[in-house]
């Protein structure tokens, strides 16, 4: 489908009430192909490329609030009125500015290894380095260093077929596409009011060992929304649909029934 003249790549899976996931920065909705099989012969699913990403167009706009926009001219051309939003990272800043724009469509909104706040100076610099870094050396280098460190040390040594196939899927996405999602990273504004003011179920998906959002910062957002299910994953890192898929399948079931009920 086309969003302000840009094609957007989705997938729909399944019946029943939606759940729309939305995937990570450097990452596709492939991500999540096998997270969803448990949850495809109860509900829709819905699978979206965010915009720069997959087989998505790089947006016109570099802003979390434009991904937000496309999530939601999805979601009109489905005829979805109402849904679960499930955001991985980056998924989970664009999943905030879409609570923001459009409150009355979420029933309910889980944080996967995500958070309201906006970045630090330092974080900003380290973005700008990045994008620096990319135009001097290409894509490849750059994801050698960031894919592995998404993942817990364990997990790492464990499975590097799993971080290498990552990095391979990566490499085929458009150097403009990476930089506009830092930049959508780095310029986007605290959410922390936004998630305060929800007055649906929060679920936050937590890895101890995650090494792009601190423990520190996660335990912070948890006394925010009103209604709040706080889940810790010990041994994991920033990618807990890879690392503990099962687990975390059974944490967003029960998260749903809870919900609904």
């Amino acid at each position: 489908m086309q969003f302000n003249n840009q094609e957007i790549y989705y997938e729909v899976h399944g019946t029943g009430f939606p759940l729309v996931f939305l995937h990570g920065f450097c990452e596709d909705s492939s991500l999540w192909q096998m997270f969803v099989e448990p949850f495809k012969s109860k509900y829709q699913i819905v699978l979206i490329d965010l915009m720069g990403f997959g087989q998505s167009e790089v947006p016109k706009e570099t802003s979390i609030n434009y991904l937000a926009k496309a999530t939601k001219a999805v979601l009109e051309e489905l005829g979805i009125d109402k849904c679960l939003m499930i955001g991985h990272s980056m998924g989970g800043y664009t999943t905030l500015a879409f609570a923001e724009l459009f409150p009355n469509i979420l029933s309910g909104v889980c944080l996967f290894h995500s958070h309201p706040f906006a970045d630090s100076e330092a974080k900003k610099v380290n973005r700008q380095k990045a994008i620096n870094f990319i135009e001097n050396n290409g894509i490849r280098p750059f994801l050698k260093q960031l894919i592995p460190t998404l993942f817990s040390k364990h997990f790492r040594t464990e499975h590097q077929e799993v971080i290498k196939q990552m990095i391979e899927k990566a490499t085929n996405y458009k150097v403009t596409g990476i930089i506009a999602g830092l930049n959508a990273m780095k310029n986007r504004r605290n959410y922390i009011a936004v998630l305060e003011n929800l007055t649906i179920p929060v679920l936050m998906i937590i890895g101890k060992e995650d090494e792009a959002i601190s423990y520190t910062d996660s335990l912070k957002m948890s006394y925010l929304p009103k209604v709040a299910d706080v889940q810790i994953l010990e041994k994991v890192g920033h990618v807990g649909i890879l690392e503990a898929t099962e687990k975390t399948q059974l944490i967003l079931q029960k998260f749903i029934d809870f919900t609904f009920s």
